[in-house]
């Protein structure tokens, strides 16, 4: 067993990787953090600050990333321009409620 040096003492591999595994679920999943950030409208240091917390950064090789980082860079928070955007670069997996289109009747 390898033990590991921590503040005030030492832990051995197994329960680093436990504590590890405990950390990850108090973090949400990227796709929500971004979610979030375009819903809400967070300035772009903010969503920076967060991501450096989490572990998390914007990947300048997966479309996702690219198109989210530009609407927050640039200020994109119309929910219907947010969502042609989306669609356009075919982001789907983004848990964004997205308004239905209209199916003529009205309430």
């Amino acid at each position: 067993m390898i033990k590991v040096n921590v503040i005030g003492g030492t832990i051995s591999n197994e329960e680093k990787e436990a504590y590890v595994q405990r950390a990850k679920k108090l973090y949400p999943e990227k796709n929500t953090v971004l979610a979030l950030a375009l819903v809400t409208a967070m300035k772009q240091a903010d969503v920076n600050n967060l991501f450096n917390v989490m572990g998390y950064s914007f990947d300048k090789e997966r479309v996702r990333d690219v198109v989210c980082e530009y609407l927050l860079t640039n200020g994109v928070f119309n929910e219907e321009m947010r969502d042609a955007c989306l669609a356009e670069y075919k982001i789907t997996n983004l848990p964004i409620k997205r308004k239905e289109s209209g199916s003529g009747a009205q309430a």
